[in-house]
């Protein structure tokens, strides 16, 4: 599984770059990579079963969700920064986070890596 997860992840970065260096990459293209990633995602979780928290990391997050949740102004980020770091989680980077916000709010590729290029400016 691993060698295949390697392949389909570097076929995935051939097609970033391919994508990235035409002006436009076609829908053909697009939808290959939305294809890909989704083999690639798949497979992660595949090889990446989820585990049971053990009881100190249930403690830890039940504990961080008490505190956060009482403080002022507290969202569900705050909460959820609060369990990730009690747990020692690195949440994904603000880049990727925004991106899958933006996906999931309808916007295609092309959109989002022109939203992301002008928030980094």
């Amino acid at each position: 599984m691993t060698d295949l997860l390697t392949a389909a992840q570097r076929a995935l970065a051939a097609l970033d770059d391919l994508i990235s260096n035409t002006s436009d990459p076609g829908v053909e293209a697009l939808g290959a990579r939305h294809e890909l990633s989704v083999v690639l995602i798949n497979a992660a979780i595949g090889s990446n079963p989820g585990r049971v928290l053990t009881l100190l990391e249930h403690d830890a997050a039940w504990h961080a969700i008490e505190g956060a949740a009482g403080e002022e102004g507290a969202d569900p980020g705050t909460v959820l920064a609060a369990v990730l770091h009690a747990l020692g989680i690195d949440p994904p980077a603000n880049e990727d986070e925004m991106a899958a916000s933006l996906r999931r709010d309808g916007f295609g590729d092309a959109e989002i890596t022109e939203i992301l290029r002008s928030a980094a400016a």
